[in-house]
């Protein structure tokens, strides 16, 4: 039983592929979870994912709470408080 050959522009492009899917993990998950710093991971990811530990923290800004990064909101109470006093 002759194995038969896997030509080579598929197994380029299945390698390719896997790779930038890999690297685009955390955006992926980010857009699966409808994260509200999206941009912010997409930055993260693309011009510092390169390095290890730039895809280790967009990947983990994707698994934080959303809470944290209420600064609009955040603004919005002090200025609240501020009239108050």
């Amino acid at each position: 039983m002759q194995a038969t050959a896997v030509e080579p522009g598929l197994s380029g492009f299945v390698t390719i592929f896997s790779v930038f899917t890999l690297y685009m993990l955390p955006t992926i998950i980010a857009l699966i979870k409808g994260k509200k710093i999206l941009l912010h991971i997409i930055v993260v990811n693309i011009f510092t994912g390169w390095t290890f530990v730039g895809w280790i923290i967009a990947i983990t800004m994707c698994f934080l709470d959303d809470r944290r990064y209420f600064f609009d909101n955040n603004l919005n109470n002090l200025d609240e408080n501020s009239n108050k006093q």
